[in-house]
């Protein structure tokens, strides 16, 4: 049986590398089929695909049609955002597409507690594929001070605008670097976050979410400075600036601190780096996820 991910083009011009490109790279080297949802639909004529393949819905723009092609307890829908309320309910646009497509598996990308029990409680079952770096990267020279790229909203974003706002006041456009010049992605995104010492991020407040930067991040040997997803790993949360419930002056006197001592610096943000390398390893999570999904 073969696990057979289908995504839309449209979708994929709208989504980062890290969030699309990456992660389907990492199952097709695992084993699993991907295809372009148009070229989906125009093979096998139409016909159902091999009895047992589970066919993932990676944001088609047409998931009842590709969906058809297998029976209902093979079709598993794939989400990236959970579009969360802050009263703990979330992934409605998801769970309306599985009830109108008679499909009660999911593959998730973020893993808060509360937002899961929203599945579980209608009968979704649910997988997790986390944010995980291509890779670990060469450690560099680091010749600047703290990274601030990103967006930064103080609803959606409430501890990065902090943090942000904090830093820059205090140290300086000139060591807190909001703008990278031309928009860089994929691999030239990487050699810029490289130079970096600090690194500013946040969990999306009520959203509870383990973004990409905070394993970007680590694979860039760039320390976090922000709060931590709930389920964060001690190791790393131990190792990164943890600003949550933190005053301004124990915030700039920490980020001072350690620019100022680079045995520490480099201890916690190798500690930190070798936590993701760990935790996040993007083909061990692949292999895991396509062993479960055709074993369910």
């Amino acid at each position: 049986m073969t696990a057979v991910f289908v995504f839309s083009r449209r979708n994929q011009e709208a989504t980062t590398l890290a969030y699309f490109d990456y992660v389907l790279a990492a199952f097709q080297n695992r084993g699993a089929l991907v295809m372009e949802e148009e070229r989906f639909m125009a093979s096998g004529n139409g016909q159902f695909v091999p009895d047992g393949d589970r066919i993932i819905n990676f944001y088609c723009d047409k998931p009842q049609d590709v969906w058809q092609r297998c029976h209902p307890q093979f079709r598993w829908n794939y989400a990236i955002d959970e579009v969360a309320k802050d009263d703990g309910r979330a992934y409605a646009t998801k769970i309306m597409q599985c009830k109108t497509n008679d499909c009660s598996r999911m593959i998730v990308t973020f893993a808060n507690p509360k937002h899961l029990a929203s599945l579980h409680a209608l009968g979704i079952s649910t997988v997790g594929m986390p944010c995980c770096p291509p890779r670990i990267r060469p450690r560099t020279t680091k010749p600047n001070a703290i990274a601030a790229f990103g967006s930064y909203h103080p609803k959606t974003y409430p501890e990065r605008t902090r943090v942000k706002d904090l830093l820059v006041r205090t140290f300086g456009p000139q060591n807190v670097h909001e703008f990278m010049g031309d928009k860089k992605v994929g691999e030239q995104y990487a050699e810029v976050l490289d130079n970096y010492q600090l690194g500013i991020t946040d969990r999306a407040g009520f959203r509870d979410r383990f973004v990409n930067k905070y394993v970007e991040y680590g694979a860039s040997h760039v320390l976090p400075v922000g709060d931590c997803p709930s389920y964060m790993p001690i190791d790393m949360k131990q190792a990164m600036v943890n600003t949550e419930g933190k005053d301004p002056k124990w915030i700039v006197s920490e980020v001072n601190r350690l620019l100022h001592n680079r045995e520490e610096l480099v201890t916690r943000q190798e500690a930190y780096t070798n936590s993701v390398a760990r935790n996040f390893n993007i083909l061990f999570h692949a292999d895991r996820v396509i062993k479960t999904i055709t074993s369910a």
